[in-house]
């Protein structure tokens, strides 16, 4: 996991590609789903369409 908590609660949230590979995205992308309180309903990415709140 990242060592430093995201504090993004209304921040947007953009793919760059090749910026990390598959294994770091995946460890970056579950922390940002488990300490960021969502605002909307879905989040879709091309690899993972998930429901939250």
């Amino acid at each position: 996991m990242l060592s430093v908590p995201l504090q993004l609660p209304d921040a947007d949230i953009v793919f760059y590609p090749s910026l990390l590979d598959e294994q770091e995205s995946d460890r970056f992308f579950t922390q940002l789903t488990e300490t960021i309180d969502w605002r909307q309903d879905w989040i879709t990415t091309s690899r993972w369409k998930l429901s939250c709140g």
